[in-house]
């Protein structure tokens, strides 16, 4: 899929995403000392304390394509993240209607770099029009007693999980699936790391200044983890070189740790499933440099994720 490669292309961009679909809360983001700003607004009344917060909706678009006789032939499902700044009134009059209008101007940009980014990776997916081409070819192809169980060509995307550390780090991971005929369909795991203080997509790269150490402590804990399950069997027999060998690893950052992904196919076969190893927070600690603390919250006298 084309999704990575676009959504690069407008990291830092602050353009922001009009609201289309169907809008369902996902989480208002708890008062930190990096995501809340104060601000006091005199009214004809009285002053008016704000405490202005990031809130996150998802927003989901459906469609699908039917043929001539009524079949479904593709249907599309996509869900994505979307930020604003909400003011909570804390003290004096809450009934000003004006008071959504006096956003912080740093709080809007921030909130701007982050739809920007997930518009473009948005921008990526698949329409039901360009999806139902290989599907009517498909279609054609069946003899009228098959029509009726055709299978139908979708591809879905949705937000699994919103992680918020007291850094200022907002980690979205979606899941994708696909089917464009074939034995099964396919789904891979998509995760975007949003520095809310700088208004920027990370990296792991840039949460580190020794990337080669990391990587290596990554391979070693993966492939122990393996080993000491006894599922060594379920992998192919170049699992170990490929593992060892790689130097982006897919990772996002939750509440037990840093879980690392593998796409399917990649060191096992689909019937494992997609591989997944979880990183503890401790052991990960000695490798992050100055920001990885920050944004990840980790505790220098402890070391350990709070």
């Amino acid at each position: 899929m084309k999704k990575t490669a676009l959504f690069l292309l407008v990291l830092t961009l602050g353009i922001s995403v009009s609201g289309c679909g169907e809008e369902e809360s996902v989480q208002i983001v708890s008062a930190t000392e990096l995501g809340q700003t104060k601000e006091a607004v005199k009214t004809d009344q009285d002053e008016t304390e704000l405490n202005w917060k990031y809130e996150i909706t998802k927003q989901k678009t459906e469609d699908q394509f039917t043929s001539d006789d009524g079949v479904v032939l593709a249907r599309t499902s996509y869900e994505i993240p979307v930020m604003e700044v909400k003011a909570e009134v804390t003290s004096g009059s809450s009934g000003n209607s004006d008071l959504q209008e006096k956003v912080p101007k740093d709080m809007q940009e921030i909130c701007d770099a982050f739809n920007a980014g997930i518009k473009a990776f948005g921008e990526s997916f698949e329409t039901v029009v360009d999806l139902s081409v290989p599907a009517k070819e498909h279609y054609g192809y069946l003899e009228e007693e098959y029509r009726k169980t055709f299978p139908t060509y979708y591809e879905t995307t949705e937000v699994t999980e919103i992680y918020e550390t007291a850094g200022g780090l907002y980690d979205v991971q979606f899941f994708s699936s696909i089917y464009y005929g074939g034995a099964h369909g396919s789904g891979v795991y998509e995760n975007f790391h949003f520095d809310s203080t700088s208004g920027k997509f990370v990296k792991l790269g840039d949460l580190t200044d020794r990337k080669r150490a990391l990587n290596e402590m990554l391979t070693n804990e993966i492939l122990s983890e393996i080993y000491n399950k006894g599922e060594q069997d379920w992998f192919f027999e170049d699992f170990y070189e490929t593992i060892a060998t790689k130097t982006d690893f897919d990772v996002a950052f939750k509440a037990d740790g840093m879980h690392v992904y593998f796409t399917e196919y990649e060191i096992a076969p689909y019937a494992y499933g997609i591989p997944e190893f979880v990183i503890s927070y401790p052991k990960l600690y000695r490798f992050l440099n100055d920001d990885g603390k920050r944004i990840l919250s980790c505790s220098i006298r402890s070391e350990e994720h709070t």
